[in-house]
């Protein structure tokens, strides 16, 4: 028995285990640090459009992913419906206080509310090939884009 359940008088009939209490504040630090240590802060990714509305019968848009940070980001793109949806690029680079544009295409299905994911982290500074350099981070925010295909 811990001091703490003794203190409160509980008998407990198997151990009581205790984990390490980690403040809020420090988790969420703790989350948005790539394996550098860089932290990356979760509004510093913006889309444009916010959501997405498209037919369901299929259709194409652009999406802009916009980073106002200042540090150049690596982002991989993530659906919740990958028969329905092409993407391009799938990997790629955002320079510090810059943007990129993705191409996504819906193709014919029945209406359905899916998401589009844009994880991202601190690009290394000596990554050339996105795929390869993000495969080696660990995502440190997430950015998501609701599409509704009516």
């Amino acid at each position: 028995m811990c001091g703490e359940c003794q203190r409160l008088g509980l008998i407990l009939r198997t151990p009581r285990v205790h984990r390490k209490q980690v403040s809020p504040f420090q988790k969420d630090k703790d989350k948005n640090k790539n394996k550098e240590g860089n932290i990356v802060p979760p509004t510093s990714v913006t889309a444009d459009p916010a959501q997405a509305k498209v037919a369901a019968k299929g259709g194409k848009w652009t999406q802009q992913i916009n980073n106002r940070g200042d540090k150049k980001l690596i982002f991989k793109i993530r659906c919740s419906n990958n028969n329905a949806y092409r993407v391009s690029p799938v990997f790629g680079f955002i320079d510090a206080s810059g943007n990129t544009n993705i191409e996504v295409i819906r193709l014919s299905g029945a209406p359905k509310e899916d998401k589009l994911v844009v994880q991202y982290a601190v690009a290394p500074a000596d990554a050339t090939d996105a795929q390869t350099a993000f495969a080696q981070l660990q995502p440190t925010g997430n950015l998501v884009v609701n599409v509704v295909a009516a």
